[in-house]
């Protein structure tokens, strides 16, 4: 089991599609911001998790659910495409550094990157022929997802396909009227209704990052932005949260 001092997770990018249905449109933005990682804390073990959904065979045109014999060739589409090549440009200069470790899960978009041939072509494209750098991959494509120690924490990254990152403060959780709005959403269970409620989805890409802080172990949501000298990940100081023992 790996042990880190830093692990930052992201998920459901969903690279793919044709040029103008693409979801995804921050390569640059994304693409700075792994190369934060990289670069920031070299003496430290980081960890980047790209948590489900990373490619999305779903949006290729005449896409069909599991498609083992035409998934290389969407593969490869996404990896030749210009919008998408900054991240896999800055994913192969992240698995070249040392003390950096990437981890690549399934999700429900892109469950074809579980087979072998769609697999190899996929660390290929991000490894080349360098051993070093394969090394410094994990790939959990079994949907038990990835367990690693961060500090004295153990912690466990899987992806779900009904997922929202949203925000839940103190007042909103103390005022009945505030939370009933979200109540009904939850209670809907479909993310339509959650997008609805304002302000209770992050918008704005979020990176889930745990770190080791003395005897602590911390997570914080981080948020790329553009900045003057390349891209800053910018803590929101309110998601601060200390890991409790019991997850040990």
């Amino acid at each position: 089991m790996d042990q880190l001092d830093q692990l930052h997770a992201i998920s459901d990018l969903h690279l793919g599609g044709a040029p103008g249905r693409q979801i995804f449109d921050q390569g640059p933005l994304l693409a700075g911001a792994i190369d934060r990682l990289r670069e920031r804390a070299p003496d430290a073990r980081v960890g980047l998790v790209l948590n489900g959904d990373l490619v999305d065979f779903l949006a290729a045109p005449g896409a069909t659910y599991l498609d083992p014999f035409g998934a290389v060739a969407k593969l490869e589409a996404i990896l030749t495409d210009a919008a998408f090549s900054p991240v896999w440009e800055a994913l192969a200069r992240f698995v070249r550094a040392p003390k950096r470790t990437l981890v690549i899960g399934i999700g429900n978009h892109d469950v074809e990157l579980a087979l072998p041939d769609v697999q190899e072509r996929l660390l290929h494209a991000i490894c080349g022929d360098s051993l070093e750098a394969r090394a410094r991959v994990r790939v959990a494509m079994d949907g038990s997802g990835y367990s690693c120690v961060v500090g004295a924490r153990r912690v466990l990254c899987n992806s779900g396909t009904w997922v929202r990152l949203i925000r839940l403060n103190e007042a909103i959780l103390a005022d009945d009227g505030a939370f009933a709005p979200v109540f009904q959403a939850l209670r809907g269970q479909t993310l339509s209704a959650l997008d609805a409620v304002k302000e209770l989805v992050f918008r704005n890409p979020t990176m889930v990052s745990i770190e080791a802080d003395g005897g602590a172990v911390v997570g914080v949501l981080h948020r790329a932005v553009a900045a003057p000298g390349g891209v800053e990940l910018v803590a929101d100081p309110a998601s601060r949260f200390a890991l409790p023992r019991g997850l040990g």
